[in-house]
């Protein structure tokens, strides 16, 4: 098969913040789906902590990635030398840096050019192979790690992918407080009763978008009696002495993550009366989906 190469590294954008990032040019990619801010798959090993993750997968048709301008190899790894840690896809990968600060660590390839090991690297210098995924199709999965403010920053913010148009769906929301925990069902007409006091809200939720593509889930909002109670979004991760922290929750990230992989948003103070608890789950692409829980607490 002829292989074909692509220009993927270091294209400019001018953010908001005014801080000029160069990034992965990803208009070839057939198909995506974006992991950052999702509790890890469940894992088989009893005990085993589900960490929430950083990194977006892609698949394209073009095996080869080369270089769009001037950057740095930061760190290669040739061999899957490593049993843990980042990023999550073992194996061969590459940490390149770009003139203003931002890195970008790629994962999935099949073989790094000895070009691309160490040191600078001009424009047009060809990075790797990917590893075939099935049939034409090659993935990889990359990750963004702002050096200057020390966060891993949502791959969405930083590249214009097509976006999918399937809202998201909450799975699972519970109220939990100690060992009691009261689920919500969507199939329920009446009113939830429960005791006056302090809940911690958990929640799992997916977004599997279209055929193509999946934005991931990016902003929670929850309201009681109308008013706000929390309005998160999962745009960074800050790096902590613990680990990753998200939307300012406690670090490690595996610490906000129940035994069912459900997600710990915070804490709901509920007083005696009626109430109507109403959370909205965005996707990156700005679907929703909405949950309505009426609530009398005795």
């Amino acid at each position: 098969m002829t292989r074909k190469t692509r220009k993927l590294f270091f294209i400019s954008f001018l953010l908001s913040s005014g801080i000029v990032f160069a990034l992965p040019s990803l208009g070839s990619v057939v198909s995506y789906d974006n992991h950052f801010g999702c509790p890890s798959p469940r894992s088989e090993q009893r005990g085993k902590p589900q960490y929430i993750e950083t990194s977006i997968n892609l698949v394209q048709k073009d095996q080869a990635l080369e270089t769009a301008s001037r950057g740095r190899v930061l760190f290669s790894q040739t061999a899957a030398s490593l049993s843990g840690g980042m990023p999550m896809a073992m194996g061969k990968f590459l940490a390149l840096q770009s003139e203003d600060g931002m890195v970008a660590i790629l994962s999935g390839f099949d073989a790094i050019s000895a070009t691309a090991r160490n040191g600078i690297i001009e424009s047009g210098v060809k990075l790797g192979d990917l590893a075939p995924k099935s049939g034409d199709s090659f993935s990889f999965s990359l990750r963004f790690y702002d050096v200057s403010k020390g966060v891993w920053v949502n791959p969405l913010l930083l590249t214009q992918l097509t976006q999918d148009s399937v809202p998201p769906r909450i799975e699972s929301l519970i109220l939990r407080s100690g060992r009691t925990a009261i689920e919500f069902s969507a199939l329920s007409k009446g009113r939830t009763s429960l005791s006056q006091g302090s809940y911690s809200i958990f929640l799992r939720t997916v977004d599997t978008g279209n055929a193509f593509s999946s934005s991931g889930i990016f902003r929670y909002k929850i309201l009681l009696d109308g008013q706000i109670l929390l309005d998160k979004k999962m745009d960074s991760a800050r790096s902590t002495a613990n680990g990753l922290s998200f939307m300012g929750l406690t670090s490690p990230s595996f610490s906000v993550v129940d035994d069912k992989g459900r997600l710990g948003l915070g804490n709901l103070d509920l007083p005696r009366g009626q109430h109507l608890f109403e959370l909205y789950v965005f996707d990156f692409s700005g679907n929703q989906a909405r949950a309505a829980w009426r609530l009398t607490a005795e």
